[in-house]
């Protein structure tokens, strides 16, 4: 994948790994019903470990931030989701973020702000 980008240097990853039905959060904005199955097929979800360590590696990326978690304390009104240090989604990006890390790269999950230096 380098070849046809080039190296990418950061990237931002969704990883709620386990995620809703499509029709829990965008269900008022379909025109008809999801029957059953096409709802479960089409969850809102971002990367597991496995599938974003494949993401950073083809990528040839050194610096990693994780979004998206919903851990901001106004969101848990809105999504209901409550993380702890044992759901799936938060197992994952741990493990990203010390893949990254491991390896001299920079890595972390992103919560309610950050500022970033950008390379000229």
């Amino acid at each position: 994948m380098t070849a046809a980008l080039g190296r990418v240097h950061t990237v931002f990853i969704g990883m709620e790994s386990v995620g809703a039905p499509v029709s829990w959060l965008y269900g008022p904005l379909f025109p008809e019903k999801l029957e059953r199955r096409t709802d479960a097929g089409r969850r809102l979800r971002g990367s597991n470990f496995e599938q974003a360590a494949a993401i950073v590696d083809a990528l040839g990326a050194d610096s990693v931030y994780v979004y998206a978690m919903g851990q901001e304390p106004w969101l848990g009104a809105v999504m209901c989701v409550e993380y702890d240090e044992t759901h799936p989604a938060m197992i994952d990006s741990d493990r990203l973020v010390a893949y990254v890390r491991e390896r001299g790269g920079t890595a972390k999950r992103l919560f309610l702000h950050e500022s970033m230096a950008v390379r000229p």
